[in-house]
């Protein structure tokens, strides 16, 4: 509060500090807990023994922006990626309609380079890493 008292001398007197810290800070009405929002996780659950035997309780879904979920949306994304080529029908791991799945070293340079950037379109991503 130093700079802020010497930016503002004749507003924040040594009165107004006071003031603020002591009455108007301490008053506020205290938050909310909002635990009961939280979505359970449908993918994990927490194991414990009940009566001797095993039983399962739910723990809470990570959130919309949690990095975490972010990085799994992003794999989420690529494992549905396929690359066409009817050129290439029932040869090079190709299936009879010219699809095939990414290799391992392929989505990962894809997640690399989708982690890297805000937004990336196809033609970009054909372009700068496929050549």
């Amino acid at each position: 509060m130093g700079g802020s008292k010497k930016n503002y001398p004749t507003v924040l007197t040594d009165e107004n500090l006071k003031s603020i810290r002591d009455k108007i800070i301490y008053y506020q009405r205290r938050l909310k807990s909002q635990k009961h929002l939280v979505n359970k996780c449908r993918f994990e659950k927490r194991v414990y023994i009940k009566d001797g035997k095993p039983a399962f309780a739910p723990i809470n879904a990570c959130t919309k922006s949690s990095p975490i979920f972010q990085v799994f949306k992003i794999w989420q994304q690529i494992n549905n990626v396929e690359v066409s080529n009817v050129n290439k029908i029932n040869e090079g791991g190709f299936d009879a309609l010219g699809n095939r799945k990414l290799s391992p070293e392929e989505k990962a340079k894809l997640y690399h380079a989708l982690d890297s950037v805000k937004e990336l379109k196809a033609p970009t991503i054909l372009k700068k890493y496929w050549g």
